[in-house]
């Protein structure tokens, strides 16, 4: 059921839609303790537009979080805003979205 959301991007004004949650993923473990990971989220807008959200977040004294977030018309920006590094491999997989072949090593 879709809901509105609100996502934070650094240096601009936050974005709000309606959708969502497609998948979400994190570097970070329950069992490690990190000074920094990253966490990348997906939405699908009731509009039919992907947003994509990329969080760097921080545990190191006197440094923030960053965020940023994308709105895309289709995969191929999705892919082209959250490259094909493992941890957005592993968003691909639990959103159950094929990427294109050319892609994936």
């Amino acid at each position: 059921m879709s809901q509105i959301y609100r996502v934070q991007r650094d240096k601009h004004p936050d974005l709000a839609f309606e959708g969502d949650v497609v998948a979400r993923v994190s570097s970070d473990s329950r069992d490690s303790w990190r000074a920094r990971w990253t966490e990348l989220e997906l939405y699908r807008t009731n509009a039919g537009k992907w947003v994509a959200v990329t969080i760097g977040r921080s545990r190191v004294e006197g440094e923030t979080d960053r965020h940023a977030a994308v709105v895309c018309e289709n995969l191929r920006e999705v892919f082209a805003a959250l490259g094909m590094g493992r941890l957005a491999r592993q968003l691909y997989v639990r959103a159950e979205l094929e990427t294109p072949a050319e892609w994936v090593d």
